[in-house]
Parts: structure tokens; sequence; C-alpha cells
């Protein structure tokens, strides 16, 4: 390839490939390694930044199902089941003025 300077029939460009343009063999494998190796490491970051995602996801799923099994269980009712945290009156008091009326 590299002394083929030959115009193609119908190619209509007056530029021939320049010796500056041209890149060797070496070359080409030294840039095609380091693009293997960024990406790699583009891979790697990736996994690692799912993993820990994944874990902190894992962690808030876990919290707030811990969250739900303290929560008071509704009655067939619907009422709730009373809690020491239900006999505070003055929680209740600061409540009630915030409350719509029925």
């Amino acid at each position: 390839m590299a002394g083929n300077n030959a115009k193609k029939p119908g190619d209509k460009t007056n530029t021939a490939p320049n010796d500056e343009e041209c890149v060797s063999q070496l070359e080409l494998r030294d840039m095609l390694r380091a693009m293997t190796e960024a990406f790699s490491k583009y891979q790697d970051a990736t996994a690692l930044s799912f993993e820990r995602l994944d874990r902190r996801v894992s962690g808030l799923v876990d919290r707030m199902d811990t969250m739900e099994t303290r929560l008071p269980q509704a009655t067939a009712t619907g009422a709730q089941v009373s809690t020491a945290a239900d006999d505070d009156d003055v929680v209740d008091a600061a409540f009630a003025e915030f409350e719509a009326p029925l």
C-alpha cells in the first residue's frame, strides 16, 4: 500500500498520500493498545460504581424494611394499635392545632 500512489479512475482529488500523514504499524499497535487499556479502565471504574450503587440501594431497602416492620400494624377496622408513643398527650396536643376539623 505504501508504494501505491497511482490515481484511481474517477478520482478527482489532487492529493497524494503524504508520509507525514501515515502511521507505522508500531504506532498503530501502540495506539490500539492505549485505547484498549483506557477502555478496560473505564469498564473497571463503571463496574465498581455499579457495585457501590447496588450496595447503597440494598442498604436503603434493608432500612426501609426495618422501618416498615417497626410501624404499628393496622387492625381490621383500620384503626392503629396503641403504642407508648400514642399515649403522649403533649405530642397529641401539639398536632391537634394543625389537624383539620372532621
